[in-house]
């Protein structure tokens, strides 16, 4: 039976609707043909595919506070940021069987746009229970600006936990994340994406307008002491 998304006559339907079946992608309304005898629904495709749908929506889970902020200026309406994580994520999923199935994790994109990156450079943990980044400001850059948000993400897969740090700026020279005293011994992977506080302009022209992200750069993996 489908449901409105929205409430009211105008709302998006999903679910079966007599002979059809409504689903929304992008925040568009989508119709087909209901089909009462799937054949084989099991097939190894099929599993595995639903295999990689239930990974990336795990881990977008995970990372849902990070990847809110870095796809927000490239969400449509009613889309999410976990949807458009797996979107852009799907790609980085290999496996022919449904055991097989895993991601690559130095390729996850927790965000995306044109700002330009910040200097970020290769992940450390030379202190107990953090991780710095060591950071080089390029202000300089055409669509940057040195108040411009950088973010960084230590994500520990066993845990299955990610911390997002609070935001530096593209003008500082270090950024320092703090994590858990449990996660001492284990080693975490480290992301990292920049947003525009503000329109950024380049000979009078608006570059990048406020919110705008930067893609993800992997920043290595660590072990934290």
């Amino acid at each position: 039976m489908a449901t409105n998304t929205n409430g009211g006559f105008m709302g998006h339907q999903v679910g079966k609707l007599g002979p059809s079946v409504g689903y929304v992608i992008d925040g568009f309304q989508f119709y087909r043909a209901y089909n009462s005898r799937v054949k084989n629904p099991r097939t190894v495709r099929q599993m595995v595919q639903r295999k990689k749908f239930s990974l990336l929506g795990k881990l977008g889970s995970v990372f849902k506070v990070a990847v809110n902020i870095g796809f927000m200026k490239h969400m449509a309406p009613l889309q999410t940021g976990l949807s458009m994580f797996v979107m852009r994520n799907f790609d980085k999923v290999g496996g022919s069987t449904p055991s097989e199935v895993t991601v690559d994790i130095t390729t996850l994109q927790l965000s995306e746009g044109t700002l330009p990156q910040a200097g970020l450079g290769q992940a450390k943990a030379t202190e107990a229970l953090t991780v710095n980044v060591p950071m080089t400001d390029n202000s300089d850059l055409p669509g940057a600006r040195d108040d411009d948000k950088v973010y960084i993400v230590v994500y520990q897969p066993d845990m299955e936990l990610a911390i997002l740090s609070s935001p530096f700026t593209r003008s500082s020279s270090m950024a320092s994340v703090t994590v858990p005293s449990d996660w001492s011994g284990m080693d975490v992977h480290v992301y990292g994406f920049t947003q525009s506080v503000l329109d950024s302009t380049s000979e009078g022209m608006v570059v990048n307008s406020a919110g705008e992200t930067s893609k993800t750069s992997y920043l290595g993996s660590v072990s934290i002491i």
